[in-house]
């Protein structure tokens, strides 16, 4: 699952009036990352959206059909325990994707 754990978390998919949102980003920074990339990101985005604190973006057992890009705030990635706890695998600060898998390969089911 993916979660938003923040009051101002916004998941956001890359559009060309986006990218200088992402600017200064872990994203953007790669060296790597050629401008046809960044508008190649463009091509497979959704417009931008708010997500309020302790809401799930993708749930347990759903495939995800958009790329999503933390750009304010923060959200992570986690398994629900047997006891209904949450354990997190990962931190998602602004310019991360979390769910790359989108981009380059099967959808992950969450």
């Amino acid at each position: 699952m993916i979660s938003c754990l923040q009051a101002d978390t916004c998941v956001v998919s890359v559009t060309s009036r986006s990218l200088s949102l992402l600017s200064g980003t872990r994203l953007l920074s790669f060296q790597s990352l050629t401008l046809d990339e960044q508008y190649a990101l463009n091509e497979i985005a959704l417009p931008s959206t708010s997500i309020g604190p302790n809401t799930d973006v993708v749930r347990e057992g759903e495939a995800s059909d958009r790329l999503l890009i933390i750009t304010k705030g923060w959200a992570c990635r986690y398994m629900t325990t047997r006891n209904g706890g949450r354990l997190l695998s990962s931190l998602l600060l602004p310019g991360d994707v979390a769910n790359l898998d989108v981009v380059d390969g099967p959808s992950i089911r969450y």
